[in-house]
């Protein structure tokens, strides 16, 4: 019975040491008992039991980390590279507008309107709402009572969205 017992954790040690179990929260900890075959999983930690650990094994993910590293490092030289190899001098050249060899009239950045920027919010939000339609019509014949009644619902309710920005005059120029 003991030769038994021994054999069982000895490859049960083992089998953990080659298999990570991830959980992303919390971790999961394997207790032995003195029985031979009782195994239970705790989540917190008991200085009195036999625990084994199943983490992350650093020799894993090392190349990982190496290349990490080298990405960054190789990141950073070019950006330092192509900062102190070039000629930081401004000139006036440089620093005008080309706009055809004139001198341009107004400054070239100018204020966009309001009206830009709500068509864009409309139509970004009725191009996502109308996205949940697509898989509905694919699926209509499938789909129970409850389905079809809250797209309907949904229908009505972005209906009534659009009719609100035709009141308000979004829309118009």
């Amino acid at each position: 019975m003991y030769c038994l017992k021994h054999i069982f954790k000895e490859k049960l040690n083992h089998m953990i040491k080659n298999i990570n179990i991830i959980t992303g929260v919390q971790s999961i900890f394997l207790v032995f008992n003195e029985n031979v075959f009782s195994l239970e999983y705790f989540s917190t930690f008991n200085s009195q039991k036999n625990y084994v650990f199943s983490s992350l094994l650093i020799e894993e993910y090392f190349g990982i980390f190496i290349f990490f590293i080298l990405a960054t490092v190789i990141a950073l030289v070019i950006a330092i590279a192509s900062y102190s190899l070039t000629n930081q001098v401004p000139e006036l050249e440089k620093l005008s507008p080309y706009e055809c060899g004139f001198e341009t009239y107004e400054a070239p950045r100018v204020k966009f309107e309001i009206k830009f920027c709500v068509i864009a919010i409309l139509l970004i939000i009725f191009d996502v709402e109308m996205m949940y339609l697509f898989p509905w019509c694919v699926s209509v014949s499938k789909i129970s009572m409850l389905g079809i009644w809250s797209m309907i619902d949904f229908i009505i309710e972005l209906t009534f969205g659009y009719v609100y920005v035709i009141e308000k005059n979004a829309l118009e120029w």
